[in-house]
């Protein structure tokens, strides 16, 4: 069965105004009495038996009718109700029956009512046929509908193979750790593809009944960068490398770095090595010797008091030992065999099997793996969490580990400390100057040229400074809060932690007395709390 909502029909009679309800059929909706009361007040018409009413709404059957009233409503048209919903994305239309000599609606009526109520978008006209064809009283016909926004979509870069790979050495079945096959290195050759640009879509905004605009979700849009060895297709879609090398995101520009090989130790045969790209060691480096890359270091012998820096990760087959000079310092990861009196600094994580004696500062993960998994003397901060089996040792060595504030982080907030008083000074050194040249120039009408000229080159020095200080104190504020909302991490023991380990975490300091086995060190509010290992 069709579904048909409940409605009415009135009729005048020599003794008065009577009613027929039809009842609702198929799950349509009933008549309601504030439906028929509405529309009878809308007819200046409010002299009915409210009772009758109610009655004849509740008994509908469409076969009774019911006397409401002893005056004659009179003739009336067939009449048009039009709702709009609040979101104006749809509206709906009912036709009410005419009364007596009333007459039908036609097309020009509807039109009228839908430019009356502002519906202009959308217009069902198959809908009016409807109406005006099958007429069903009572029924909502769907008059209009919102034409819906064309949602758009992100610009989007797909890599032609796995950019994320995986910076943890792999961990052998007798517990060694492989630190010679860990292919971190995404190497390409030329003509390669690297990459794929899908361009933004905006999508097209739409129109609710109304007329109003309906617009698309907003999408991001970030511009297609490449750099060094590295040219586009003809359509500027597509990236391909221009050289064999390796690839690397350096601020979002895709960059395909080529790769210096040394096939011996980097000594006094080749001096200090000062590359704008990887470098790859296959013997050691001596000590005394520098090697300065924009990319990654690979060094497959020892390295001794050496200076390594890295605009990328720096991978170490046998370990460093630094003999209190040796310097790792990288950007991305940084990976070793071991590591011994050397001075460590890392923007990314550091996998070692054992750092005796060393300081080291690590914005992600400090990790010693492997048989050993020691950490043994010195000072280590990391801005998550450091992970080890042994720390310190039964001597009493003093071992400082701390976690929860990026090492980097502190750095900038000292530099900056230092840096804008210094610059604040400055500025009102300039100003002084500006005050006195103006002050001049008001009392003799004029400036000597050169004063003229320094009037201009201070005022212009003004704006620069203070345009660099604005910069620093927000660079500043964003530090202090990044200082103040980070004060988690985690130090996560797998054997036994010895007397003479201070433990860190943001603030709160923990001092290890007695030997402390199989234990992960939280923070707790103002506390440190320890945890079975897991």
């Amino acid at each position: 069965m069709d579904e048909r909502n409940g409605y009415f029909k009135l009729e005048n009679k020599p003794d008065g105004t009577y009613i027929r309800v039809y009842k609702s059929e198929g799950g349509g909706r009933s008549l309601n009495f504030d439906e028929v009361s509405t529309y009878l007040h809308n007819q200046n018409f409010a002299d009915f038996d409210i009772k009758a009413l109610n009655s004849a709404i509740v008994n509908a059957d469409g076969t009774n009718e019911v006397k409401i009233s002893e005056l004659q409503i009179g003739n009336i048209d067939e009449i048009i109700d039009l709702k709009v919903a609040s979101d104006k994305t749809v509206a709906f239309m009912k036709v009410y029956p005419a009364c007596g000599t009333g007459q039908n609606i036609v097309y020009g009526d509807i039109s009228f009512i839908l430019n009356k109520f502002g519906v202009k978008k959308g217009i069902i006209e198959e809908t009016i046929t409807q109406i005006l064809d099958e007429k069903i009283y009572g029924n909502m016909y769907l008059i209009a509908e919102a034409q819906r926004p064309i949602e758009g979509s992100d610009a989007k870069l797909e890599y032609a193979f796995e950019i994320n790979k995986s910076s943890k050495p792999k961990m052998n079945a007798d517990g060694t750790v492989d630190f010679k096959d860990m292919d971190l290195i995404l190497h390409v050759k030329k003509g390669d593809l690297l990459a794929t640009y899908t361009p933004v879509n905006p999508g097209e905004v739409g129109y609710d009944v109304m007329g109003g605009i309906l617009r698309p979700k907003q999408v991001k849009n970030f511009p297609f960068k490449v750099g060094k060895n590295v040219y586009l297709s003809e359509d500027k879609l597509q990236a391909f490398a221009g050289a064999d090398g390796h690839f690397v995101l350096e601020d979002e520009k895709i960059v395909v770095y080529d790769t210096y090989v040394i096939e011996g130790d980097v000594d006094t045969s080749t001096g200090n090595v000062i590359f704008e790209g990887s470098v790859k060691v296959k013997g050691g480096v001596r000590a005394g010797y520098e090697i300065n890359a924009t990319g990654d270091i690979e060094v497959i012998g020892i390295v001794e008091g050496a200076k390594l820096i890295s605009g990328g990760s720096i991978i170490l087959s046998k370990g460093i030992q630094g003999m209190n000079r040796g310097v790792l310092d990288a950007k991305g990861n940084i990976i070793a065999k071991f590591i011994e009196n050397t001075n460590v600094r890392t923007g990314g994580d550091l996998h070692t099997e054992s750092i005796l004696h060393s300081t080291v500062y690590a914005s992600g993960e400090i990790v010693c793996a492997g048989k050993k998994g020691l950490i043994s003397g010195g000072d280590l901060r990391s801005g998550t969490q450091i992970t080890a089996k042994i720390v310190g040792s039964n001597m009493g060595t003093t071992t400082k580990l701390e976690v929860g504030l990026d090492p980097m982080i502190i750095e900038n907030f000292n530099r900056l400390s230092k840096e804008i008083p210094q610059e604040q000074e400055e500025l009102l050194k300039i100003d002084q100057i500006i005050s006195f040249l103006n002050k001049r120039k008001e009392q003799l009408g004029t400036l000597e040229p050169d004063k003229l000229v320094l009037l201009q080159k201070s005022t212009q020095n003004k704006i620069i400074l203070a345009t660099k200080i604005k910069g620093l104190t927000a660079e500043y504020e964003k530090v202090v809060e990044q200082i103040e909302n980070k004060n988690d991490g985690k130090v996560k023991i797998s054997s036994v932690a010895y007397p003479g380990v201070l433990i860190v975490i943001g603030n709160i300091k923990y001092f290890v007395r007695d030997e402390i086995k199989y234990s992960q060190f939280v923070r707790d509010g103002a506390d440190i709390r320890i945890n079975p290992y897991i």
